[in-house]
């Protein structure tokens, strides 16, 4: 009996893929940090698709939760599916970011997306077919200003995810990178994108379709999946107007999104006891004092 594996399932285009996997008749393994009412989601899926469901609290952040979690799936699961989805970020000026915010962004953009994929693509490659899908976002092709580090962090998943599909290229594992575009997951987004024109809102796809395009499409083994019209249509641009028309573009349409991020920018959050707020230049209200 294999599982796919998800992580930031509790939420969003986590929940959709969660929601999608279950409507094909897979069975499933869902990670989020704890507090999410992961269970009760869980819960909400067993009944209406009757597939089975194990969920796991954890933050892929700290290095012992990791190893908890990979190791269980390790020794106790067959997994053939592996979706890295969990990520973060936002909107703010560089220096108006906590220092803890942006190492947040670090450690599990980066960081837990690639030792959690290390863990387990060993199991996957025990398998007859495997898949490995890493979410990216359309930020990966673009030096966006006033996304702080996001952007980059999703262009290193982009190499990391390309690099590595070269590698595994002809074996069982089918390794493919998605760059959805925006989505309206949670209301701090919606408002962001609420402050770009009629025409940008263009490009905003929901989570539950996002879901259908990209298990479609890894089911049938597209390393590169661009999720919607519009998106796709970004992508072809990006890929063909010069940087220096790009650079002005961009100043101008992401500063629209500062005003927003002041309503957010004491935002505080819990990783596993390590306390982070948002905002505050220079700030150190990210603690890594365990409660």
């Amino acid at each position: 009996m294999a599982y796919t594996v998800i992580t930031g399932a509790s939420r969003g285009l986590g929940l959709a893929l969660a929601e999608e996997n279950a409507r094909l008749g897979r069975n499933l393994i869902l990670i989020s940090l704890p507090g999410e009412d992961l269970e009760q989601k869980a819960q909400d899926i067993r009944k209406q698709y009757n597939v089975e469901v194990v969920t796991m609290e954890a933050d892929l952040t700290q290095r012992e939760d990791l190893d908890k979690v990979s190791n269980e799936i390790s020794q106790k699961y067959q997994v053939d599916v592996l979706i890295n989805n969990a990520g973060v970020g936002g909107t703010y000026r560089f220096l108006e970011a906590s220092e803890d915010f942006l190492n947040l962004i670090i450690d599990l953009n980066i960081r837990a997306t690639v030792m959690f994929t290390y863990r387990l693509l060993p199991q996957l490659m025990k398998q007859k077919q495997a898949y490995i899908l890493n979410i990216a976002s359309l930020a990966a092709l673009n030096p966006l200003p006033y996304k702080t580090i996001y952007p980059a962090s999703k262009a290193f998943i982009d190499f990391f995810t390309k690099s590595l599909a070269i590698e595994l290229a002809g074996s069982n594992v089918i390794v493919s990178i998605a760059y959805p575009g925006p989505m309206p997951t949670n209301q701090q987004v919606i408002d962001q994108i609420n402050s770009h024109s009629r025409s940008m809102r263009l490009f905003v796809l929901s989570a539950e379709k996002t879901a259908q395009i990209l298990m479609r499409r890894l089911f049938k083994k597209r390393e590169t999946i661009v999720p919607g019209f519009f998106n796709k249509f970004t992508w072809l641009l990006i890929k063909t107007i010069p940087y220096p028309v790009r650079k002005w573009y961009l100043r101008r349409t992401y500063s629209k999104e500062l005003h927003v991020s002041k309503k957010y920018r004491h935002v505080k959050g819990t990783n596993n006891g390590r306390k982070w707020t948002i905002g505050g230049k220079h700030s150190l209200s990210a603690q890594s004092k365990r409660i």
